[in-house]
């Protein structure tokens, strides 16, 4: 064969195997990468058996878990793929941001252009602020129609409303460690891989380094004691994370993926349905209403109960704690202590708790 026909071969090979990676059924068209998986996923996961009353008393408060098999989000992820999100939104244009922990560069650029051009590889050697990342920022106008065929996990807290992220990133990006509300993660094409920290025990990290530059720089000379919770989640799979949990993802294929953030409600607000991690914030007074860690009113908020309640319940169990709150600033000084005080909140939302329980 002359050296031309070796040539066209080579060319037209090459020409096959690329589409081959990027068309394959089960990646939706995205590259599939070559970053590696955790050794041991030490995150605990629960199949559809767990209840709400359990998940709101072993995690919901307290740690992560992965739920396999609770939704089913198979017409979700057929319109996510390559070809049909570039056919639907290809001209839409796209808020990127900074992958780095504190990202205040954003970047508006078609959706066309972000996935031909910028979807790409993570280079190790690039900075946080150097790397554009598409996540949140949807244009709901545009987005909409999309979000609302994606059937969102089934557990709520008490109190909060639903807010969506939507994010595709190439195979190695992700987002260094940082820490917000609570919420779930769902991973629609590809495998992205989590670490995670409880509010307590800050990670090891610089804000302008790149996840996979933490991997390979960091996470090795972290003896075993402080290495943190990770796993994998691949299709079909969500992790909630729990209120102010450090946590860092890495994407190890070209990934799309939607969050369901909880926000905190006007019925409910953030310092009841997270008391341990507000008290610190508040006056003397405001942390004389909010219980410390392991006192009734906490115990309380875990109980099963607590789960089912209406949202005349809500409105309710506000209205007390904010009548005690008034009643306070009312009072002297000191004339009676923080404990008699949080014993007493303790006590009625207990009995609003058992009433509300009365009526189900």
């Amino acid at each position: 064969m002359s050296v031309a026909g070796r040539l066209l071969l080579l060319l037209m090979s090459l020409g096959w195997a690329r589409p081959a990676a990027c068309t394959d059924p089960a990646s939706g068209g995205w590259l599939l990468g070559t970053v590696p998986e955790e050794q041991r996923c030490t995150v605990e996961r629960a199949d559809a058996s767990l209840t709400y009353p359990l998940f709101l008393q072993r995690f919901a408060f307290s740690r992560p878990v992965i739920l396999q098999g609770f939704t089913d989000n198979s017409a979700f992820r057929a319109l996510c793929t390559r070809e049909k999100l570039l056919a639907a939104f290809g001209s839409s244009p796209v808020r990127l941001s900074t992958a780095n922990t504190y990202s205040y560069r954003k970047v508006d650029v078609p959706f066309t252009e972000y996935v031909e051009q910028l979807l790409e590889p993570q280079d190790p050697g690039r900075l946080g602020s150097d790397t554009l990342y598409f996540f949140g920022d949807n244009n709901l106008t545009e987005w909409g129609p999309l979000f609302q065929q994606y059937v969102p996990p089934p557990f709520r807290l008490p109190g909060t409303s639903l807010a969506y992220s939507f994010g595709i990133a190439g195979s190695g990006s992700g987002v260094p460690f940082h820490w917000h509300g609570p919420g779930f993660s769902e991973v629609i094409f590809g495998r992205k891989r989590w670490f995670l920290y409880p509010p307590e025990k800050t990670p090891h990290f610089h804000p302008n380094e790149t996840t996979l530059a933490w991997l390979h720089h960091t996470y090795p000379t972290l003896p075993p004691a402080e290495r943190p919770l990770e796993c994998t989640l691949r299709p079909g799979e969500v992790l909630y994370f729990p209120d102010h949990w450090w946590h860092a993802t890495l994407n190890l294929d070209t990934s799309v993926f939607i969050s369901t953030f909880l926000g905190c409600s006007a019925v409910v607000p953030c310092v009841l349905l997270h008391p341990h991690r507000h008290r610190s914030g508040l006056s003397p007074r405001g942390q004389a209403l909010v219980p410390r860690p392991g006192s009734p009113w906490l115990s309380a908020m875990n109980h099963p109960s607590f789960g089912f309640s209406t949202f005349i319940a809500e409105v309710i169990l506000f209205s007390y704690i904010y009548f005690l709150s008034c009643h306070f600033q009312r009072c002297s000084e000191a004339r009676q202590p923080p404990e008699h005080l949080e014993a007493r909140s303790s006590a009625g939302l207990v009995v609003i708790l058992l009433f509300v329980k009365g009526f189900q």
